[in-house]
């Protein structure tokens, strides 16, 4: 078992003959620590004479998080420094050291080290308004594609109103679809006032046509306006709730920036009872 050792208590609380152990840090001298968990510097070596003394634990590495590799590349340099630094301190050639995220590994001046600890990279997504990712944004390719069909279409008069609590009055007649995939599964509840989130509705050529959300996100359905539609949309239709293209307006950081949160929480929320398919 490997073990990211950050005090004492972690360490005296494994118990595990053969673990080994990864002093993490999130470390820095006066001002450049991430104050999250991790070892303070004024016990680093305390912590590291405890790990060398233990009699089941083994050092293998040292570790630390960057705090904002996607937006403040003076503060990442500033840990990078730090760390290393640290490393120095504790001799620690020879050991496994990483500190690298995904957003980290867009920068040419942060070193490699050892090991890479990719999240969202590993998704072929980074935030959409990263500093310095646009090389590695470009040699991504996002996994992901959420689908669903359309279950039901309506069509609604002008004046007539959608969903619950009346939150949308057509101010034409409207062609509606329903697609069922809601809140229970992962999809947002909510835009931000003046936004909206559009779904993939797919061509006869297949390219795809975002129709917009009408009405109030349900637990498990949506109502989307087919109006515009090029073509007759029927039952089975197939849309896209999240789509593969990076900037496509249901990408995942499209959506994330409509409802005011961040790509990772779109992407974690997905109900796991969602059907999977691997290609």
């Amino acid at each position: 078992m490997i073990l990211s050792v950050a005090s004492h208590q972690i360490m005296n609380g494994s118990g595990h003959t053969g673990t080994y152990g990864f002093l993490a840090l999130p470390y820095g001298g006066h001002d450049c620590r991430m104050n999250r968990g991790g070892c303070d510097p004024s016990k680093l070596k305390m912590l590291h004479t405890k790990i060398q003394n233990s009699p089941w634990l083994r050092l293998e590495g040292l570790s630390t998080h960057f705090a904002s590799a996607d937006s403040d590349l003076e503060f990442t340099t500033l840990q990078q420094t730090c760390f290393i630094g640290a490393s120095d301190e504790l001799q620690a050639e020879g050991l496994i050291q990483h500190q690298l995220n995904s957003h980290g590994l867009s920068h040419p001046g942060i070193q490699r080290l050892g090991l890479a600890r990719i999240g969202l990279g590993l998704l072929g997504y980074l935030s959409e308004n990263a500093v310095g990712a646009s090389t590695l944004r470009d040699a991504l390719k996002p996994v992901l594609r959420w689908e669903s069909q359309v279950c039901q279409i309506r069509s609604v008069k002008d004046g007539e109103s959608i969903g619950y609590n009346r939150s949308f009055t057509a101010t034409r007649n409207m062609v509606i679809g329903v697609v069922p995939v809601g809140y229970g599964d992962g999809f947002p509840a909510r835009p931000l006032p003046g936004r909206t989130f559009r779904i993939g509705v797919k061509r006869d050529d297949g390219s795809w046509h975002y129709a917009p959300v009408v009405g109030l996100v349900n637990m498990d359905q949506i109502t989307i306006d087919l109006t515009d539609f090029e073509a007759t949309a029927e039952v089975g239709h197939p849309v896209s709730i999240i789509g593969d293209q990076p900037l496509a307006p249901n990408s995942p950081g499209v959506i994330a920036d409509c409802c005011g949160t961040i790509i990772y929480e779109i992407l974690c929320r997905l109900n796991p009872a969602i059907t999977r398919s691997w290609n």
